[in-house]
């Protein structure tokens, strides 16, 4: 292995930095060189990869029209009608529900790249805008990198119009780094495991639901003036267990029961900021679809979906209902919903 490595880092210098391997294809650069050869070269590049100038943030801007933001990535969240053709299952009636609305609401599809895993690419997508080609080979694992990032990030741009700004995730936050990564973001407030209990976990993870009466008691009691709030959830999460008091021991059974209590907390957070009053924004999209053993492969559709709604807004979006976007896109869609101050990034 150490004769192979330094030869190949000898032809590398001699010959092969300035041609080979010189953007990420890896699918063809691994059938073409193997995978050792192009695991050695992507990472030389990846060193090699140079941050994005940072953003410059602007000398004025109009007052925001929004008080409230809540963003939820909702773990493999998929829409199950759509999810195996083989075995349809029954819609998920909220998101059928907003499916069907117009005004105030736009759902669409979320080309995310990843299918069964790669939550942080998705996550990092949406929080800092950026899509997988402007990141080179950082695209892989980008949270590495995102320190050098940090302008970019959804919560340093607003932090000007957000007072409190909360990262909730109901699972070790050293995953990622999200521990030392989040507060550089711009979140003023992590919250994870230490607010839920034993009685909150719905199979092996902390439920939908209990994560939503959280988000609606944390918003409900707020004393601040304006709050973000960017949750991860964790219910979906994979290997579908039989749950306790429940019939349900087939994988796509069980993922069905759980992505239906997620269609719960779209539920309960729509008619929770429809009664509040506030002038309010609601994101809710899948990070990836699940990857069901017996059931679908990598080599289905890997869209997911996704919502935006505006709540006592009159806001306008400038995207038709049952539209395709990329993670970054769907990050600069939910700025344009906060209003005109910030449609320029």
């Amino acid at each position: 292995m150490t004769i192979s490595s330094s030869t190949l880092f000898i032809l590398w210098r001699k010959k092969w930095s300035t041609t080979l391997m010189t953007y990420p294809n890896l699918f063809s650069d691994v059938r073409n060189y193997g995978l050792i050869a192009t695991l050695f070269f992507y990472f030389l590049r990846w060193r090699r990869e140079a941050a994005p100038a940072p953003l410059k943030k602007p000398s004025s801007s109009v007052p925001m029209d929004i008080e409230l933001l809540i963003i939820i990535q909702c773990e493999s969240f998929a829409d199950p009608v759509s999810l195996i053709t083989q075995h349809p299952l029954p819609p998920l009636p909220t998101l059928a529900r907003f499916q069907k609305e117009g005004g105030n609401t736009r759902s669409g599809q979320l080309d995310v790249s990843g299918f069964g895993a790669y939550t942080m690419r998705t996550e990092y997508a949406v929080l800092f805008g950026q899509n997988e080609k402007s990141l080179g080979f950082r695209q892989f694992d980008p949270f590495l990198t995102a320190h050098s990032n940090m302008s970019y990030a959804l919560p340093n741009l607003l932090s000007s119009s957000f007072e409190e700004r909360i990262f909730l995730h109901p699972h070790d936050l050293r995953f990622y780094n999200r521990i030392q990564l989040m507060p550089q973001m711009g979140f003023t407030k992590l919250i994870s495991t230490e607010a839920f209990s034993e009685e909150d976990l719905c199979g092996s993870y902390v439920g939908d639901i209990a994560l939503g009466e959280k988000i609606c008691d944390i918003i409900g009691k707020s004393s601040q003036k304006s709050q973000m709030i960017y949750a991860v959830t964790m219910e979906n999460h994979g290997p579908w267990k039989q749950v306790d008091n429940t019939e349900y021991k087939d994988p796509l059974e069980i993922y069905d029961f759980h992505v239906r209590n997620s269609d719960l907390l779209l539920d309960m957070l729509d008619q929770t900021l429809a009664g509040l009053g506030k002038k309010a924004v609601l994101a809710f999209f899948g990070d990836h679809r699940p990857s069901i053993p017996g059931y679908n492969s990598p080599d289905q559709n890997k869209s997911t979906p996704f919502v935006i709604k505006t709540y006592h807004s009159s806001v306008e979006f400038d995207f038709p209902q049952d539209t395709h976007l990329t993670p970054a896109e769907f990050s600069k869609k939910i700025i344009h919903s906060l209003g005109k101050s910030f449609r320029h990034y």
